[in-house]
């Protein structure tokens, strides 16, 4: 992988992260607010772009709920077992069938920081039900 296809990764890689930690109750919504605006600003960016390393941040979310070390972001595990420690299977469950929602919508042209909005409020919603 080039340099600059490596960076293009990581950032994109960053903004799920913070989706995702935020999602999970680990970050205010303010600290997805900071990310949501420079992913606004890349029109070029599709959101499609995102679905993939999406799956991936949550296989390896799974893995470490049930005790595996991450298969595909090792230098991230810190947050990813943060966030593992901190959601149920349901909500694993939930944020795939969120990020299948966003897979079927890519072709209808949605907003892409509207959807992924969306998206961490349901998954808050239910992180912060869990442990009302």
């Amino acid at each position: 992988m080039t340099s600059r296809r490596l960076e293009v990764f990581r950032e994109r890689r960053t903004l799920l992260l913070a989706a995702f930690e935020c999602a999970a109750g680990l970050a205010p919504f303010s600290h997805w607010i900071q990310h949501s605006e420079s992913f606004a600003n890349r029109k070029s960016e599709k959101l499609d772009y995102y679905l993939k390393p999406a799956y991936g941040l949550l296989e390896d979310v799974l893995g470490a709920a049930n005790g595996k070390p991450p298969a595909q972001h090792r230098d991230i595990q810190p947050r990813i077992a943060a966030i593992a420690q901190r959601v149920s299977f349901g909500w694993i469950e939930q944020a795939v069938q969120s990020v299948d929602e966003l897979t079927a919508m890519v072709r209808r042209n949605i907003q892409k920081v509207g959807a992924f909005d969306a998206l961490i409020i349901n998954l808050r919603n239910r992180v912060d039900g869990l442990s009302a």
